[in-house]
């Protein structure tokens, strides 16, 4: 979605707690009118619930990454397969918490 040039350009503009919104299209329009929380998260809860998938998201491609450096200094070699199976786990949950994230919201 975006924003449709604003009033001057003609967008579509319904507003949502008080702040105008601009749309490329009726059909944006629509999906934002059936579920505008999915796109305006302003509550506590929301910010959390993003924030929290953040932070997981950076630990993992953090701690990721720092394996990876550590398995490709090693030549690829003498791989782990327990901390394999852990970051798949944690891959599977990121999904999860995302998919959920996005759900709720």
């Amino acid at each position: 979605m975006s924003d449709g040039g604003g009033p001057a350009a003609g967008g579509i503009c319904p507003t949502a707690l008080g702040i105008p919104y601009f749309f490329c299209s009726e059909e944006c329009r629509r999906a934002f009118d059936e579920g505008p929380r999915r796109y305006i998260a302003t509550t506590a809860g929301a910010r959390a619930a993003r924030k929290g998938f953040l932070i997981n998201l950076g630990a993992f491609a953090i701690l990721g990454s720092a394996h990876l450096a550590v398995w490709a200094a090693r030549g690829f070699s003498d791989a782990s397969p327990g901390i394999l199976v852990i970051f798949l786990v944690w891959a599977i949950a990121l999904v999860i918490h995302y998919r959920t994230v996005r759900s709720v919201l």
